[in-house]
């Protein structure tokens, strides 16, 4: 093993240069430390964090899991996985999925390890994906006409309920036909 592996300053520059959000929250829910992705997520340098409670930053919808989530730390857990919104200095809300560890007990430490990336990206794509498929059922179900899917195969998929009137036929009786 190289002897630059063993310094601290390696470690810290390894640590600090990750993508992902690792911070320290003391056992009252103080922010100790977050290395720099902290500024690239939230816009807030770690300076400005340093002895501020964490849930000043958190969701008020999400704040009841968050709890929860510290109350297991504490009972019984090692770690735990946690979904949930930071504010950013800009006032906008970045989704984060976090591992959270109690490291109470190492020395070094002394508080909770949160392991976080931001997955805004992903849960809006979702909501998006969400939103039209309500979309596309409403109208499908609602429109007018007969409307119906085939599979490649010319099988039926789906069929609204005019199709289901017009040919008097249930859905169980038409779906998985040609």
């Amino acid at each position: 093993m190289s002897y630059h592996l063993l310094h601290p300053e390696f470690y810290l520059s390894l640590i600090n240069r990750s993508c992902g959000l690792i911070c320290v929250v003391d056992e009252k829910g103080f922010f100790k430390y977050a290395n720099d992705a902290l500024f690239e997520i939230t816009e807030y340098y770690t300076e400005d964090l340093q002895g501020k409670l964490v849930i000043e930053y958190l969701h008020n919808n999400d704040l009841q899991a968050v709890k929860n989530i510290f109350l297991q730390l504490v009972a019984y857990k090692a770690s735990e996985n946690l979904v949930f919104r930071i504010k950013t200095r800009s006032g906008n809300w970045k989704w984060m999925d976090a591992v959270v560890t109690n490291s109470l007990n190492d020395e070094h430490i002394s508080g909770y390890i949160i392991e976080a990336r931001d997955i805004s990206i992903k849960v809006g794509l979702q909501e998006d994906l969400e939103r039209s498929q309500v979309f596309f059922n409403s109208f499908f179900q609602n429109h007018h006409s007969a409307v119906f899917t085939l599979s490649t195969d010319g099988i039926l998929e789906q069929v609204n309920d005019n199709l289901q009137r017009i040919l008097s036929y249930s859905r169980k009786e038409m779906v998985g036909e040609h």
